[in-house]
């Protein structure tokens, strides 16, 4: 993917000069991670004039990038540039910018001879948001099932879109400003984008406080664009319950905020924050309804503290229940009743001691990758349990193997698989 500088309607037109400034000012790595983040054979950013640009805002109805505070300025708020997911004309994302009212900007701040420099900045800028949304296909649907849904999707409170639409907007204008400022700049020009961004409204202001190095931000703005593209569907409306005001996003914008600042940025996992978060609410959000009314998934939490067991699950599931790649080592409190399958892959369990707590389900229980060396004939005591799929080569799966040969048979085959699984060499296997 290449950076494509393109003249349009402007009467500014970005000139070579200007264009090797750009290309002496951006950083290697963050380049590489603007040129990879989408799936198009160019990033055009196209240079236009005001009527154009102003037209482009009204019609995105987004308050975009980089405005001049009036405290610092004779002029109202003002806008330079844009980024368009999915442009009608060439039906892909663009980048608009205006050199005419970066000019009168720098004019403005009395500081004309800065004119290249904020031009490159406001291109940095909008470059930051090519980097941190989606391509202009369609978004993978891959991630839906990662999450807790069911009935935790019917709590959908009145204020949650504008919450979460005011978190993200002031963010990602954040971190869109904070990538101008990690950029190779001399003192001179760094002085004046503080300067100049310490005069923008709330969320651009805070591009200042994150400080982490370059690589650091990357891969702030990288967790970003993915935790963006979970909660864009339906079932991450749960993370802005009613009357919460404590989300991770609430936390961290306080957190930008505070003047003078308590500690610096230097980068922030959202991914983790929001798991977290679920993970800690679960007991409340179980609360508001007496059964769960579909699938229930907690997979990928991993790590996470609040998460090592599961007290908090549902009694009843009435679909599916996943909760692998976590770290989960007990048993203790599973569902008694789940409508589906059971999928426990990829945790530190090493037995299935406990299972039998579960009294009835319909479908196998998935058991990849867990380090389960003993006590796995509870099964036997689960009502519709069709089988345990698990890795074949280890002791465990030769031992599953066994078991599937008599599961069917319910608790009359409790008897001759211990009795095999004995006569194997794998007694540890042959518990409840």
């Amino acid at each position: 993917m290449k950076i494509r500088f393109i003249n349009t309607t402007t009467k500014f037109p970005v000139d070579k000069k200007i264009e090797k400034k750009f290309h002496n000012t951006i950083k290697g790595a963050y380049k590489k991670a603007v040129e990879s983040a989408q799936h198009q054979e160019y990033i055009d950013v196209f240079f236009v004039n005001e009527e154009e640009l102003n037209e482009n805002i009204k019609s995105n109805e987004i308050n975009e990038i980089n405005e001049i505070n009036e405290e610092n300025s004779t002029t109202p708020i003002d806008w330079l540039g844009i980024y368009i997911q999915k442009y009608q004309k060439y039906n892909r994302n663009i980048i608009k910018i205006c050199p005419e009212k970066i000019n009168r900007t720098c004019k403005l701040l009395k500081k004309p001879d800065f004119y290249p420099t904020l031009l490159v900045a406001v291109v940095i800028h909008e470059l930051a948001h090519w980097l941190m949304c989606q391509s202009s296909e369609k978004i993978s649907e891959e991630v839906i099932d990662e999450i807790p849904c069911g009935w935790l999707q019917q709590i959908k409170p009145a204020n949650q879109i504008a919450n979460w639409e005011n978190d993200r907007h002031f963010i990602e204008e954040s971190l869109a400003n904070s990538f101008i400022l990690k950029q190779k700049i001399n003192d001179n020009e760094l002085n004046f984008l503080k300067r100049f961004t310490d005069g923008q409204p709330d969320g651009y202001k805070q591009g200042t406080r994150w400080s982490g190095d370059l690589k650091t931000t990357i891969e702030t703005a990288k967790d970003w664009k993915k935790f963006k593209s979970r909660v864009d569907h339906e079932e991450w409306n749960l993370v802005f319950y009613k009357n919460n005001n404590h989300t991770p996003t609430q936390e961290l914008i306080n957190s930008l905020k505070l003047n003078p600042p308590e500690k610096a940025i230097d980068s922030f996992n959202f991914t983790k924050a929001y798991t977290k978060h679920l993970a800690i609410h679960i007991k409340t959000r179980k609360d508001q309804r007496e059964n769960d009314k579909g699938d229930f998934s907690l997979y990928k939490l991993k790590s996470i503290e609040d998460a090592q067991n599961i007290k908090e699950f549902p009694n009843t599931i009435d679909g599916n229940f996943n909760c692998s790649f976590n770290e989960l080592k007990s048993l203790d409190g599973i569902p008694v009743k789940i409508g589906g399958f059971l999928d426990i892959s990829n945790n530190r369990f090493t037995s299935l001691q406990g299972i039998k707590q579960l009294k009835e389900m319909k479908g196998l229980l998935y058991t990849y990758n867990c380090p389960i060396k003993s006590h796995i004939l509870g099964v036997f005591f689960i009502n519709g349990c069709s089988g345990i799929l698990a890795n074949n080569r280890s002791n465990f799966g030769k031992a599953v193997a066994i078991v599937n040969c008599h599961i069917r048979k319910g608790r009359s085959g409790l008897l001759p698989c211990t009795k095999e699984l004995i006569e194997a060499g794998l007694e540890e296997f042959a518990k409840i």
